[in-house]
């Protein structure tokens, strides 16, 4: 790092690279990922582990969905918003304390090829069934019933509220022109990102959740001391 004359190095640069020939890169053709067809348990116990790792997931979406921005309000509303104020850390974590952590997201991991929906619960072991129960009837209620008014306008209001904080810094920057580019989401890019935001409605919510979540094909993957079936296993015998 440090001062520098940049049309100098660019033109160094350029002088350096002059006879670099672009070749053509054959991208692979990778195969369909689609959802199990039913829901699958798979668990890893370890009898000395204090805390449970909970993960309940199944395929997402890709980044160029024209559902991404009401499915990034809808991830706000059910796992994702700061402060523990959406409605899984609301409720799990302060109101029933059954989880130390708890999320859910569909956006955030959404790429040239999908993502996917994935919700994370850091619990005890004994908590295991229980806070399974808890986030599927949250997972439910977010499709079955309309958001309120308020959840989707404060949502609205933090994202766009929030979007200079992705440029406070270089890097931060820099990953988010990467982040243009690469997905092809043009200059006008967070112009139209504040528009899309604003446009969301309590109906898009629900519709998304509807379309795009599909709790009767979970895949949970739990690490910690239970057993294959979610029965808390005792703590190992110390060594004499």
């Amino acid at each position: 790092m440090g001062d520098f004359d940049s049309t100098k190095l660019a033109a160094e640069i350029k002088e350096m690279t002059a006879n670099w020939k672009k070749t053509p890169l054959d991208q692979p053709k990778l195969p369909e990922v689609k959802s199990k067809p039913k829901p699958e348990d798979w668990i890893i116990s370890m009898p000395e582990a204090a805390q449970c790792h909970i993960f309940m997931g199944h395929v997402g979406v890709r980044r160029n969905n024209p559902d991404y921005y009401k499915l990034t309000v809808m991830d706000y509303i059910l796992g994702t918003s700061p402060g523990f104020t959406d409605r899984l850390s609301s409720r799990v974590r302060d109101r029933e304390g059954l989880a130390y952590t708890v999320t859910a997201n569909i956006s955030s991991s959404a790429g040239e090829e999908p993502g996917m929906f994935v919700t994370y619960i850091g619990c005890e072991p004994k908590s295991f069934k229980h806070v399974r129960e808890v986030v599927m009837e949250e997972i439910n209620r977010i499709r079955d019933k309309a958001a309120t008014k308020d959840e989707v306008e404060d949502v609205k209001q933090y994202l766009i509220g929030n979007l200079p904080f992705h440029f406070n810094t270089s890097p931060l920057m820099a990953a988010q022109m990467i982040n243009v580019e690469r997905h092809h989401l043009g200059l006008n890019y967070f112009d139209d990102y504040r528009k899309a935001i604003s446009a969301v409605t309590v109906a898009d919510v629900q519709a998304v959740a509807k379309q795009y979540l599909d709790p009767a094909h979970l895949v949970t993957v739990a690490v910690g001391a239970i057993d294959k079936n979610g029965t808390v296993l005792p703590p190992p015998k110390a060594e004499k």
